[in-house]
């Protein structure tokens, strides 16, 4: 990607620039490599990127507007060496690599490769009370056939792999939840 026109700013989803820059960061680039083309979010990113105003757009798997766009602009996705990660980790500690496979959720991907990944968090204050935040991982986890159907990336999704040790407290719920199923906080990857 180097001298190439790639999206940053986001400036509706601050996350995404800092995942862009640390994708970047994974083949030794930073902004300063590239020709920064400034989106506010995912969907303008992709209708830029189809329209020819940049290089390569940033999405989840699974996307709709993902296939949209292959069937008129064939899309390949990058891979990223694991040896990038060490410097992608010092603009996020909190990205990883997914080993993915070529199929219908994984547009772009023409051979066994790894991608960039990062934990979708959800996020609540002190006040929200625990039973309700019991009741959301409780509820995610006996539903997840339904989440898959929505989405079919969220297969990977498990209470015990989404609790981690972050350097951020879990609310009170949550603990509670992980508790009574015995679960461990994993390291980050």
């Amino acid at each position: 990607m180097k001298s190439r026109r790639v999206e940053l700013g986001y400036s509706a989803m601050r996350t995404i620039d800092l995942l862009t820059r640390a994708i970047l960061a994974t083949a030794g680039l930073t902004e300063r490599d590239v020709r920064a083309v400034l989106v506010p979010n995912v969907v303008r990113g992709a209708d830029d990127f189809a329209s020819g105003a940049s290089d390569m757009f940033f999405f989840a798997f699974g996307g709709p507007k993902v296939r949209e766009i292959d069937a008129s602009l064939p899309l390949r996705v990058l891979e990223i060496d694991e040896k990038g990660m060490a410097a992608a980790r010092k603009i996020t500690p909190y990205g990883f690599l997914t080993q993915v496979q070529p199929g219908p959720i994984y547009i772009g991907v023409e051979q066994p490769m790894k991608v960039y990944s990062f934990d979708n968090l959800f996020l609540t204050n002190s006040k929200v009370p625990d039973d309700l935040v019991y009741k959301i991982l409780d509820t995610l986890e006996k539903n997840k056939p339904d989440l898959v159907a929505v989405q079919p990336v969220l297969r990977a999704f498990s209470a015990a792999g989404g609790y981690k040790q972050y350097d951020m407290p879990y609310h009170p719920g949550a603990l509670k939840y992980y508790e009574e199923h015995k679960l461990q906080p994993k390291p980050l990857d």
